[in-house]
């Protein structure tokens, strides 16, 4: 009897010791930082986003924040391009994002949510400019081009990589005309940029 307790108290004791050296590994994900300010434009004063830079060329044209069809939230960015001739750039949408808000040459995912009515001869399109730290252009993507339509739908480009050197981006989204007088009409909202 004796025997047997002490081997059980001896098993309990060993048992004791393995259990006190088990560790635990808790593995918490990262959440990532979106580099966008103001990406679903809630934010803002009037027809104005914080964060972002609204410019409109041309008489008839408007680029502004407005309480209506959004995709999420309250707000959306709206374009409206109404002008008689000549090509180019209408209406664009510009934010410059503060240093440090890219990793050097880490992937990152941009995206957004567009939907509306283009005239014939009208092109919607964004882009992306690579900055360094000091805020100087050193490289860029192609021009992306998209088309809207009556329902909301996603632009996604993915995998994205800047030189070593990138501290921070350029973002554009615009409208451009064409030869031919026409009108459009485009929503764009959720606009983000966030490392893979």
């Amino acid at each position: 009897m004796l025997s047997r307790l002490g081997t059980s108290s001896q098993y309990c004791h060993l048992h004791t010791l393995h259990t006190r050296h088990i560790l635990h590994i808790h593995v918490r994900a990262s959440i990532p930082t979106d580099a966008v300010t103001n990406g679903d434009f809630e934010t803002g004063s009037g027809a104005a986003a914080t964060g972002w830079i609204q410019n409109a060329f041309v008489s008839g044209t408007t680029l502004q924040r407005v309480a209506e069809s959004p995709h999420a939230g309250a707000y959306a960015m709206k374009y409206v391009i109404n002008w008689t001739s000549g090509s180019g750039p209408k209406a664009e949408l510009i934010q410059t994002t503060t240093a440090g808000s890219i990793a050097g040459s880490a992937p990152v995912n941009f995206s957004f949510w567009y939907k509306g009515a283009l005239g014939t001869s009208e092109v919607a399109e964004a882009n992306i400019k690579w900055l360094n730290a000091a805020g100087a252009e050193i490289g860029g993507t192609a021009w992306w081009r998209f088309t809207p339509t009556g329902t909301y739908q996603k632009f996604s480009q993915t995998g994205l990589t800047g030189p070593a050197q990138t501290s921070r981006v350029k973002i554009t989204i615009q409208m451009l005309g064409g030869a031919m007088a026409q009108t459009g009409m485009m929503y764009i909202d959720d606009v983000s940029l966030i490392g893979n």
